[in-house]
């Protein structure tokens, strides 16, 4: 099996918990940038073992503590900057016309979603499409670069992290998942698989006011 393609970024924005009805909820989950890779690098705390005679007796195993989420993409927008980030947006006035922008000010900060993407794979010489869910990634405010036009384009994408959380979803009699911090699904095709992942964020929204 490998890995041969990556596309779909989904954003779930405004994740919110409520713990009295231990239910987390999104805003409507929106397929945002094209893209163009992801790094996931995932902490577990460590094992904790007790000796005795001189050996391991007992051992509780690590749990999962955090991770660090890189997600490089062609084009950051400022519709999905304001997803991902607690920004203002502000208006300047240009020749008798209003230009709207973004303003990034002392308060600007990464927000907290939810967040899918798809996977290409091929096992066999068939091909099948990993939906990758990570139900809580607390964004941070992105890094700018860019570099001159020479006579040949060298393209130049957008890198942009978070640290991923588990969800504060606890389990209860009708679910055997406690603080899910990933999900994945693998589909016959992409649509299917984008299919899967709105559909899980869609089963988390929260209903209009």
């Amino acid at each position: 099996m490998a890995i041969k393609g990556l596309s779909k970024l989904v954003i779930a924005p405004a994740y919110q918990y409520d713990s009295a009805a231990n239910k987390v909820t999104y805003g409507p989950a929106a397929v945002t940038e094209k893209m163009a890779e992801y790094k996931a690098d995932i902490s577990f705390t460590e094992d904790d073992g007790l000796y005795l005679d001189n050996s391991l007796a007992e051992k509780a195993p690590g749990k999962f503590s955090s991770g660090s989420l890189t997600v490089t993409t062609g084009e950051l927008t400022n519709e999905t900057s304001k997803m991902i980030l607690d920004i203002k947006e502000i208006t300047q006035t240009v020749d008798s016309k209003s230009v709207k922008g973004l303003a990034f000010d002392k308060n600007t900060k990464g927000n907290t979603t939810g967040i899918g993407l798809i996977e290409e794979h091929q096992l066999n010489n068939e091909d099948f499409y990993r939906a990758v869910i990570l139900t809580k990634v607390a964004w941070d405010v992105p890094s700018d670069a860019a570099t001159t036009r020479q006579d040949k384009i060298s393209w130049q994408t957008k890198e942009i992290g978070g640290t991923i959380m588990e969800s504060d979803e606890k389990a209860t009699s009708e679910t055997e998942t406690d603080k899910l911090w990933k999900a994945t699904f693998d589909l016959p095709t992409e649509a299917e698989a984008l299919a899967t992942i709105l559909a899980y964020f869609a089963d988390h929204e929260r209903a209009a006011a």
